[in-house]
Parts: C-alpha cells; structure tokens; sequence
C-alpha cells in the first residue's frame, strides 16, 4: 500500500474515533462488508471514492476530510508528533 493509501486509511480510522463509530456500526450504516472495511482501515486493499462519499456521511463528516492533507489523521502515518 502506498502512502496515499495508508493516509485515507489513517484519515478513516481517526473519523471514526472522533465520531464515535466503531468498525460494526460503520459496515451497518454503509452497506459495506465488516471484514473488508477491516482490511482496508489496516491498509491492505484501498479505499475507492465512492466509498469514503458513503463512510463521510455515515460519520456525519466530509469525505475532503478523509483525502490525503497533513492534518490530525496523518500525522501517525507520518510519524510526526501532535
């Protein structure tokens, strides 16, 4: 997985703790399956567009919120400090 994708993974993993969705509620509310949104919150398979359009509006956010930028969600996957 290339760093792009492990930021929107990172992103998507930090929305969901802010929100306070956790990974079963998160694949209710979004159709999606449990054990494959899980593989790509750990980076394993990458997220489409489409898909952070329906995980934004399941966390109540906005999926620019979930694209690569070096805010809150990246800065683990950076590696740099809060």
């Amino acid at each position: 997985m290339d760093l792009i994708g492990r930021s929107v993974a990172a992103r998507v993993g930090y929305a969901m703790v802010v929100s306070g969705v956790d990974l079963h509620t998160l694949a209710d509310r979004t159709g999606f399956d449990e054990d494959d949104l899980a593989r790509r919150l750990r980076s394993a398979a990458s997220f489409q567009l489409d898909e952070l359009v329906l995980i934004a509006g399941a966390l109540g956010g906005d999926p620019l919120e979930l694209l690569p930028a070096f805010g809150p969600g990246d800065r683990a996957v950076a590696g740099v400090a809060a």
